[in-house]
């Protein structure tokens, strides 16, 4: 491979220019092309994700608690990370 590589380069020397990388390496072309789809593709997914996730309604609602008390809690966070929150913003385990 790398015999190669020096017989274009120095083939494209004696031609009197200075051979581009693509023109001693053709076949890293493509992967070069491949790693720059494959990370516009992870970038593009992820940048999308957040487009399909579900946010929890934030509304105040009364919960009971065991003892009889009614507290007003808030749902907070979205469908894979969520948590309580009563009025004064604490966390309330349900």
């Amino acid at each position: 491979m790398y015999s190669d590589c020096r017989q274009r380069s120095r083939a494209a020397k004696r031609q009197g220019k200075m051979p581009s990388y693509f023109e001693i390496f053709p076949k890293q072309k493509w992967r070069i092309v491949g790693l720059f789809v494959t990370i516009a593709l992870s970038v593009f997914m992820a940048a999308n994700m957040s487009a399909f996730t579900i946010v929890a309604y934030s509304v105040p609602e009364p919960f009971e608690q065991p003892n009889g008390d009614t507290i007003q809690v808030v749902v907070k966070g979205d469908e894979y990370l969520n948590w309580t929150e009563d009025a004064d913003g604490g966390q309330v385990g349900i």
